[in-house]
C-alpha cells in the first residue's frame, strides 16, 4: 500500500506540465532538482557530517535566476537543508550539479563520472552524453531520462520510484 502511494506521489511530482498560466519551464526544472534529491542515496562519507546540507550547484550560465533558490528555500530532505551555489569551475562540495547547456557538458560529465555527484543537464541528449539525469521537453512537459551506467559509476543509488517515472532508462543497473 505504501509503495503504491509513493509511486503515485512520485508520478505527480515528476509530471508537471509547462504551459501558459502554469509554471515556467525553469520553475518546473527547479522543482525537479529538489525532488531528485529525495530519490537519491549517496554513498557513506559523501557529506561532511549528519547536518551537512545537500548542495545543488549550477555550473556555467544560470538559466534559473532565483527560481532554484526559491524552490528549495526552507526545505529539507532526510534532515538535510538544501543549499544552492553558482559555480564557474569547481564542483567540490556539490552533491547535485546542474550543467547548463552552454557548458562543454561531456567534459564535465567525464570529470565527475566517478564522484558521488548527481549530474543533471537539459542539454541535447544529456543522459546519452554522460549526465545521470537528462531533462527533456516533450509536448511542453518536462520529462527526464536516467543513465543507469553513469549512476552506478558515481556510486549513487536511485530509488525505483524515480526510475518508474523516467521516460527512458539508458544502460542497465
Amino acid at each position: 500500500m505504501k509503495r503504491g502511494i509513493r509511486s503515485a506521489v512520485a508520478a505527480c511530482l515528476f509530471s508537471l506540465p509547462v504551459a501558459a498560466a502554469a509554471p515556467s519551464e525553469y520553475e518546473v526544472k527547479a522543482a525537479f532538482l529538489f525532488n531528485f534529491s529525495k530519490f537519491v542515496e549517496w554513498p557513506e562519507g559523501t557529506f561532511a557530517g549528519p547536518g551537512s546540507p545537500i548542495v545543488i550547484c549550477v555550473l556555467g550560465e544560470n538559466p534559473f535566476g532565483r527560481l532554484l533558490e526559491d524552490a528549495v528555500r526552507g526545505k529539507q530532505v532526510n534532515g538535510r537543508e538544501l543549499e544552492v551555489r553558482q559555480v564557474a569551475t569547481s564542483t567540490a562540495g556539490c552533491q547535485i550539479v546542474f550543467v547548463a547547456a552552454s557548458e562543454s557538458a561531456k567534459e564535465v560529465f567525464g570529470k565527475l563520472s566517478e564522484e558521488p555527484v548527481l549530474t543533471v543537464s537539459d542539454g541535447e541528449s544529456a543522459a546519452e552524453r554522460g549526465a545521470i539525469i537528462g531533462l527533456t521537453l516533450d509536448e511542453n512537459r518536462v520529462r527526464f531520462e536516467v543513465n543507469l551506467v553513469a549512476a552506478r559509476k558515481a556510486g549513487l543509488k536511485l530509488s525505483s520510484q524515480l526510475l518508474k517515472v523516467a521516460v527512458r532508462l539508458i544502460g542497465r543497473f
